[in-house]
């Protein structure tokens, strides 16, 4: 007869559980298979836009303007597939980021051209 790994016990044969400890279950769990595919992923608008967001601090903007386009897709899309998509914070913060460097984007693009205009 086999003994319970917790306190020594016999047990029978076909037991599962110890009946001086019986909180303790002698049989493993069974593994619970989880369906990679069916698992929300990141969407790969999001993570694009988060990334030009990022870039367009270091490029003074100018790398904003698609970086607006790209969240604004990516967050419509993942506000349409809620249950597959994730990444709404990383768009919604490629977002704020790509639109508060767009104006000094706007000005590093225009000011030269100003500039040329002036000297005329």
């Amino acid at each position: 007869m086999p003994n319970c790994e917790r306190c020594g016990v016999e047990i029978g044969e076909d037991a599962r559980e110890c009946a001086h400890c019986a909180p303790v279950s002698l049989v493993p769990p069974t593994p619970v298979y989880v369906d990679p595919a069916a698992a929300p992923r990141v969407s790969k608008l999001a993570v694009a836009t988060f990334v030009l967001g990022l870039l367009s601090v270091p490029t003074s903007g100018l790398l904003s303007l698609p970086g607006l386009l790209l969240g604004w897709m990516a967050l419509k899309r993942i506000n349409r597939e809620k249950d597959h998509l994730r990444g709404y914070g990383l768009a919604l913060t490629g977002n704020i980021l790509a639109a508060v460097m767009i104006v000094p984007g706007l000005i590093a693009l225009f000011f030269p051209v100003y500039m040329r205009s002036k000297e005329k």
